[in-house]
Parts: C-alpha cells; structure tokens; sequence
C-alpha cells in the first residue's frame, strides 16, 4: 500500500481526515456512524482566488511557506488591530497585542481540553499514529497508540506563542515579532520532526504541553469513530 499523507482536524461532533485526493468527516448521528465525503477538484491556476495563487508559490520555499498563513482572516485581522491600536495608543500597542495573543492561547485551552473536541483530538492522534506505524486499524490498536504527534498544529502554535513571548520580554514591535513567528515556526516544527531522536528532549517538552493541554483520554466511541473515518479515507483513496 503506497503511503498516504494524512491531515486530521479535531471538532465537537467528530474528525475529519484529509488525504491525497479525498477528504472525510466521520461524526455519529443516532449512535451510528455517518460519513461526508468531499473530493478534492484540482484547480486551473486561472481558477484560483488571489490567497491561493500566493499560498500556491509560497509553499515551494522554505519559510516563504510558513508565511502564506499571514494570509488568513484571523492573521490578517490581527495585522490590522495592530495597526489601529498603534494608532489610537501608540508606545502600549505592543503591550496590548503580545496580551492579546497570549489571552487568546489561554482560552483556547478550555474550548478543547474539557469539550468532545479534546477526546476526538486524542483519538485522531491514536488513529494517524497507527497508519503512519504501519499497525492495523483497529479498536485495539489504536487504543495503545500515544496521544501525542509532532505535526499537530498545536505544536505550531506553542511555536509561535514562544517567539512571541520572546519578543515581548524583550519588548520588540509586536508586527515584527508576529511576522518572525510565522516565518520561522513552520520550519521549526519540520525540521524538530525530522530530527526526534537529536531533540528528544524538546519533544516530551512539547507532548507534555500538547497531551496536558489540548487533549483528554478518549472513550472508545471517539476512537472507533477514528478508526472508521481513517479506514473510510484509506479505502477512497485507494491506495
């Protein structure tokens, strides 16, 4: 079986898997488990809108890539808060923003931690680090497999709180730091997962940050929903 890259996203209802050419929302509705299914369209380069044909060249260039993500509503909306505090308050600007940020990273502990989403985090973590194992898909597996990946995207953004952080101890413009942040911390995560067993240390640092934060110990309707939505994907794609 060729290998698939596969992308999983956590929310309150379920785990939607994304592979090569298919992508799976595996949720329960009346115990059972549904699907919903969407196939990716390969766009014409005509096709695409003005964020897509960036992101589309960004992506080819190291730490370029990491910056397309400046491009997204909730970056671009901080990017322009930042401007008009600079403007109504001046020289407390960066105060205001580097707390916002870090208030934003709080909140967002409780939202997954202690909702369905945290389980269903866990659970798609278990699921993917079954596949990428090469283990077999299923309840038993899966439920032995660690709730920790050093791809998710929460490692991303522990990343770039941290360069944050950094710049504001040592009180650097906010605008610079948040674009330093998002220029290196891609390449960051990247290269610390090529390289585990060089950065052991730095890695239990991250899964006991990601584990005690952003995931609660599934049950086992959230890994069996994981195991069918991953083996649903896998079989689409074909491979």
């Amino acid at each position: 079986m060729d290998y698939i890259d596969i992308e999983g996203t956590a929310h309150k209802h379920g785990i939607t898997f994304e592979g090569d050419v298919f992508e799976v929302e595996g949720h329960y509705n009346k115990k059972k488990v549904k699907f919903k299914i969407e196939e990716y369209e390969e766009k014409l380069w005509d096709e695409l809108n003005f964020f897509e044909k960036i992101d589309d060249k960004m992506q080819d260039f190291k730490f370029l890539r990491g910056l397309s993500q400046l491009f997204t509503y909730r970056s671009l909306f901080t990017i322009l808060l930042y401007i008009l505090i600079a403007f109504s308050w001046g020289k407390y600007a960066n105060y205001y923003m580097y707390a916002l940020e870090l208030f934003s990273f709080i909140i967002a502990i409780p939202a997954i931690k202690f909702t369905e989403t945290g389980k269903y985090h866990s659970a798609e973590h278990m699921a993917i680090n079954a596949y990428e194992n090469n283990i077999d898909l299923n309840l038993y597996n899966v439920r032995n497999q660690e709730r920790y990946h050093s791809l998710c995207g929460s490692n991303f953004v522990i990343m770039r709180l941290f360069i944050l952080m950094t710049g504001m101890i040592f009180n650097v413009n906010f605008l610079i730091m948040f674009i330093i942040a998002y220029l290196v911390s891609d390449e960051i995560v990247h290269y610390l997962d090529d390289n585990k067993k060089r950065f052991a240390f730095i890695h239990k640092l991250l899964k006991y940050i990601q584990v005690s934060l952003y995931t609660t110990m599934p049950e086992d309707k959230h890994l069996k929903l994981a195991v069918k939505t991953l083996n649903k994907l896998i079989k689409l794609e074909g491979k």
